[in-house]
């Protein structure tokens, strides 16, 4: 991945993507679902195309993925995501590519020691048709058998996610995500971040080798993660 990428990993840190973390385009939830699995909150309605560039959301994807996938829990219980279509109009449709929607999911599926357990729609818009046709094409069959797709039925989330851990927009107990303080807390990394993509890609491959897994190389991660046959 790093090496048909470059232009990800150039000044690949979160000050280089606060823009993207202010808005609330992407956000986990504080508490875990059901089955421990943290969750991921993400928000295309919130995307202005003439804003900010897809690109910035997929690097905004790969620093927080990077982030969470270094807690071991997270890394054996998984993560659900809840795709809140809020919002999303053709302005979004028509910005979305074939080609980023094949790099978010190959990064997704191909990239990181990640247990994917579940893709929750909610608020579809009309030409959902139209925006699932752009992504189901790259999707694995055993993710497609784990997306579920509940309309306006928000609280068709609380059999995954507890009331108590969902903020009140899902009909839970819990006030909305400090857009703020997530921000804030990500920007302290950025040391990390300069450290560990300093090396250039071949010594960053050499340091990730510890990453096994039937489906996904992890050659493009941070840190050390514990040995997972993921499914």
């Amino acid at each position: 991945m790093k090496a048909e990428n470059k232009d990800l990993f150039v000044d690949l840190k979160p000050s280089t993507i606060q823009h993207v973390l202010r808005s609330g385009l992407l956000t986990a939830l504080e508490h875990r679902d059901r089955e421990g699995r943290k969750v991921i909150v993400l928000k295309p309605g919130r995307w202005n195309p003439e804003t900010f560039p897809l690109f910035d959301m997929y690097k905004t994807w790969f620093v927080i993925l990077s982030k969470l996938i270094e807690d071991e829990e997270t890394q054996v219980n998984g993560i659900i995501t809840i795709m809140d279509l809020k919002d999303v109009g053709w302005v979004q449709v028509r910005a979305l590519s074939p080609f980023y929607a094949k790099k978010v999911t190959s990064m997704i599926q191909e990239c990181f020691p990640l247990r994917l357990k579940g893709i929750h729609y909610i608020h579809e818009p009309s030409m959902f048709d139209i925006l699932f046709s752009i992504v189901r094409p790259f999707l694995k069959e055993k993710i497609v058998k784990r997306l579920h797709f509940h309309g306006q039925n928000v609280s068709a989330l609380h059999e995954f996610v507890s009331p108590e851990n969902l903020p009140e927009e899902y009909n839970g107990v819990l006030k909305e995500i400090d857009i703020e303080a997530w921000t804030e807390n990500f920007l302290k990394y950025d040391a990390q971040f300069e450290e560990e993509f300093k090396y250039g890609f071949k010594k960053l491959q050499q340091a990730n080798k510890s990453v096994i897994k039937e489906d996904a190389t992890g050659e493009c991660l941070m840190g050390t993660y514990r040995k997972l046959e993921v499914d």
